[in-house]
């Protein structure tokens, strides 16, 4: 089938596709070339039966966060922060547990995940518009994963310390900047933050796997005091591509006004941390994820919550971008087959599989053995036999443990193979001290820290 041809034939791909997974719904969307191809299939909720459409709105997830760097990136521009201040320039009460390294941390390191916070605390501070104020008194006493800039390690609240900087420089919520700021100059007009706003459409709700098989998620919105870093917004799948042509477009509205400056748009895009063993990606930007393989190059975010998952990939240079939105625990089987094929045939793009796995007698397993942990969250690799085995548990997975295989590729990467995942996830061990065993098991995009 050639590249027009899968275009064209989207909707049979994506109707076909889900059919064959535990995704209830879904929409895609792709431009290319100047044309755009959108396709609809399943319900926004299995109990309803209420059918996805082409502007059905679907949570965006993680990808919110490129909007919310985008919204930071907007205010250095105009001279109102600047990337390379430290967070206390702009946080009187911004409090680690290592006082002396918290005034480290710039406004680069949060836009890039490098700033060792040790960052996946989640809190319902309320609905008020003094939520994020709340959210980082909390903050008090929490520790650094690692040093500031030393490496990359994803954290969702360095965009929540974004967001308050972001209010704490305009004057107003978070919510009300972003929606003034970007979703009305970009004409995205199926976009909500709140669960009432969600009622003006044929909103999607998540879905998970429990005990007696596919329910839906414990709640459709979460904490309005993690919304920077994506608990909150959804959008149609079209509005989130119009968000994409809107950076491939250097900064230019659907409209023709020029909203952020090239030069701006460029740096956003500019790797700024190499993440050379992730397997998934090569490198991070200011709130983008970048996928640089063979020569074919992608820019994106990905995004998951409560059931829901969004995926977005564009690249300026093959003038293409594609979207999935999905209300499922089968996404990542439907990315697979809908979304690569999409890459593919508008990019040339393709991810390479992680190499497979040597002989383990080829290496001193015991070396790995220990306790990895970061905020709420552990990881327990043992040698059993001649295998390794991680058990994934703590606060975050509610008394529930999930375990896992590690199998080394070299001395410092592993290939992890999870139950529900189609494919090998890409594990690596940085940090070797001089007793020979690793500081750190980084997976799952975050690091663990060894604490044996």
């Amino acid at each position: 089938m050639s590249g027009n041809d899968i275009f064209y034939n989207l909707q049979e791909l994506l109707g076909t596709a889900r059919q064959a997974t535990d995704v209830p719904g879904a929409v895609a969307a792709v431009y290319h070339k100047g044309e755009i191809y959108q396709a609809a299939a399943g319900v926004v909720n299995f109990r309803t039966g209420v059918a996805v459409t082409q502007d059905s709105v679907f949570q965006i997830g993680s990808v919110t966060k490129s909007l919310t760097a985008t919204l930071v990136m907007m205010l250095v521009e105009e001279g109102k922060l600047d990337l390379e201040a430290p967070v206390t320039k702009y946080l009187d009460h911004f409090n680690l547990a290592q006082k002396e390294k918290t005034a480290l941390i710039t406004l680069r390191h949060l836009l890039s995940h490098t700033s060792g916070i040790d960052g996946d605390l989640i809190a319902d501070t309320g609905r008020g518009e003094d939520c994020l104020e709340k959210f980082i008194r909390l903050l008090d006493g929490v520790n650094l994963l690692h040093e500031p800039g030393e490496f990359f390690s994803y954290c969702n609240v360095g965009y929540i310390i974004l967001g308050r900087i972001i209010e704490l420089v305009e004057g107003a919520p978070f919510d009300k900047v972003l929606k003034e700021r970007l979703l009305v100059p970009l004409g995205l007009d199926h976009a909500v933050m709140f669960a009432e706003e969600a009622l003006f459409f044929n909103t999607a709700i998540g879905h998970v796997m429990g005990p007696r098989g596919l329910d839906h998620a414990e709640t459709a919105f979460a904490p309005r005091s993690n919304a920077p870093s994506g608990t909150v917004l959804g959008m149609s799948a079209r509005d989130l591509l119009m968000f994409a042509r809107f950076h491939m477009n250097k900064g230019v509205t659907a409209k023709g006004k020029r909203l952020v400056q090239e030069k701006t748009i460029a740096e956003m895009q500019k790797p700024q941390v190499r993440i050379p063993l992730s397997g998934r990606y090569t490198s991070w930007g200011l709130g983008w994820m970048q996928y640089y393989w063979d020569g074919a190059d992608m820019t994106g975010h990905d995004g998951g919550w409560m059931g829901m998952s969004a995926y977005l990939r564009f690249s300026p240079r093959h003038d293409f971008a594609a979207v999935l939105l999905a209300n499922g625990p089968g996404a990542l089987q439907l990315y697979r087959a809908v979304m690569e094929p999409f890459l593919l045939a508008g990019a040339g793009f393709r991810a390479p599989a992680l190499p497979a796995a040597p002989d383990q007698k080829n290496f001193d397993l015991s070396r790995y053995c220990g306790r990895y942990v970061r905020h709420g969250q552990s990881i327990d690799i043992t040698l059993q036999g001649s295998r390794l085995k991680a058990c994934l548990g703590g606060e975050y997975m509610d008394g529930a443990t999930m375990e896992f295989d590690v199998n080394l590729i070299e001395h410092n990467r592993a290939s992890c193979s999870f139950d529900g995942i189609p494919m090998p996830v890409s594990g690596y061990f940085p940090g070797f001290s001089g007793k020979g065993r690793p500081a750190y098991f980084h997976v799952t995009e975050r690091a663990f820290r060894r604490r044996d």
